[in-house]
C-alpha cells in the first residue's frame, strides 16, 4: 500500500514537470512510474507527441502518437476526457498523414456518441471536420453545437471561420 502510494506521488510530480516543461522523457517517466496503466497520463502524453509530430511534421512521432491513443482507447474507451484528447491529438496530426483526416473524424464521432447532449464534443467533432477538410459537415456540427448553447462563444469563433472558407471555396468555384 505504501508503495502504491509513493509511486502514484512520484509519478504526479514527474507528470507535473513533464507539463511544465513539455519534456517526452518525464512524460514517459511518470507514465512508468505509475503503478498501473493510467489513461490520463497516457492521453496527455499522446497530446504532447503529436503536438511535437505537428511542429515538426514527424511522421513517426504521429504514429507514435497514434499508438498510444489506441491504447488509452483500448484501458478506457468511454472515458469522455481522455477521449477528448484523443480527438485533440489527431486533430494536430491530421496534416501529417491524409489517413489521419478519417481516423480524426472518426475518433471525434465517438465523443457523440459518448456524450450525445455535450456542445464541447459538438464543437470537436466541428473542428476534427475543419481538419479532415470536411467544411459543409463541420458547419453543420458547430451549429448542432449552438443549438445547444446558443452563448457558446468559441462555436460562434469557429461558425464565422467556417463560413469565411465557404465563401472562399465558392468564390474559387465560380472563378
Amino acid at each position: 500500500l505504501l508503495s502504491f502510494a509513493l509511486r502514484s506521488y512520484f509519478a504526479d510530480t514527474l507528470l507535473a514537470r513533464a507539463k511544465s516543461r513539455g519534456s517526452l522523457p518525464l512524460y514517459q517517466n511518470a507514465i512508468e512510474t505509475f503503478p498501473a496503466k493510467n489513461p490520463f497520463y497516457l492521453s496527455d502524453y499522446t497530446q504532447e507527441i503529436a503536438s511535437y509530430a505537428k511542429n515538426g511534421e514527424n511522421a513517426t512521432l504521429a504514429q507514435k502518437a497514434e499508438t498510444l491513443a489506441q491504447t488509452t482507447t483500448a484501458i478506457a474507451p468511454n472515458n469522455l476526457i481522455t477521449q477528448r484528447r484523443i480527438v485533440s491529438s489527431y486533430i494536430l496530426i491530421a496534416d501529417i498523414d491524409p489517413a489521419y483526416k478519417e481516423r480524426t473524424v472518426n475518433e471525434a464521432q465517438k465523443l457523440i456518441n459518448l456524450a450525445p447532449t455535450d456542445p464541447q464534443s459538438f464543437l470537436s467533432l466541428t473542428k476534427a471536420n475543419v481538419a479532415a477538410g470536411k467544411t459543409d459537415e463541420a458547419k453543420k456540427t458547430v451549429e448542432k453545437a449552438l443549438e445547444m448553447k446558443p452563448d457558446y462563444v468559441d462555436a460562434r469563433e469557429l461558425l464565422q471561420q467556417i463560413n469565411q472558407k465557404i465563401v472562399e471555396r465558392d468564390k474559387t468555384i465560380d472563378n
